[in-house]
């Protein structure tokens, strides 16, 4: 009976610690997602910085010209496959 108490203890002291695991799980998954997106895309996101002759320093400082990348590849999508 004793030993059942104790198990019962210790059931009760690792349940709670099963969805946080969880929830850690799922956000390394997230991030691996995210990671292997980052991989798939970043040659063909420098591709078209380079077709378009951006500053390499938007390739290296993304974070100071965001607004200008953003913009960059937004005209991208509307440009003419003729080049006008």
């Amino acid at each position: 009976m004793r030993n059942q108490i104790q198990l019962i203890a210790l059931v009760l002291q690792v349940v709670p610690l099963v969805p946080l695991v969880l929830l850690l799980l799922l956000a390394l998954l997230a991030l691996a997602h995210l990671l292997a997106l980052v991989h798939l895309l970043a040659p063909a996101v420098l591709l078209a910085l380079e077709a378009r002759e951006v500053p390499v320093d938007l390739v290296i400082y993304p974070s100071l010209y965001a607004h200008s990348l953003l913009t960059i590849l937004a005209s991208m999508k509307t440009m003419r496959p003729d080049g006008a």
